[in-house]
């Protein structure tokens, strides 16, 4: 990550890191994880693990890579939702249409909706209340330079 996308971090709501059980993944995650902890970054991180082959498997992820987190960084993260491996993933990209569209009930379709309900709740989809105070980080992001 470049100094000014660890800049752009200081300004963000919250990190989603995306991750999948496999270790080269895992690796990354916990690198980008560590490297916005030295700078410094104090948005609440959430995890996505994907491409999973059973929620178990997710959870098992998810718990082993939070327990390292937590113990040699000492920074606290949560699981956001885990996106099973899904054929209908394959399919879509091979027909270049965004999954959710391809087949909106697909497993991983589902799970990328529960996430968003918990991201965005129903209630809160119109409202531009915390708009402001992104944009107000970002402008100080601008003037640090």
């Amino acid at each position: 990550m470049s100094e000014s996308v660890l800049k752009f971090l200081k300004a963000v709501d919250e990190m989603i890191v995306v991750t999948t059980p496999e270790p080269t993944s895992i690796t990354d995650a916990y690198a980008a994880i560590k490297l916005a902890a030295s700078y410094s970054v104090s948005a609440p991180v959430r995890l996505i693990i994907n491409k999973t082959l059973s929620e178990k498997e997710g959870n098992q992820t998810y718990e082993r890579f939070n327990r390292a987190v937590q113990q040699f960084l000492n920074v606290s993260i949560s699981l956001l939702g885990i996106v099973p491996d899904d054929q209908a993933v394959q399919k879509a990209v091979n027909r270049q249409i965004p999954f959710l569209l391809q087949d909106p009930k697909s497993k991983a379709s589902t799970s990328l909706v529960d996430m968003v309900n918990i991201l965005v709740p129903q209630d809160d989809r119109t409202a531009t209340n915390t708009q402001g105070m992104f944009i107000r980080r970002l402008k100080r992001f601008f003037l640090e330079r």
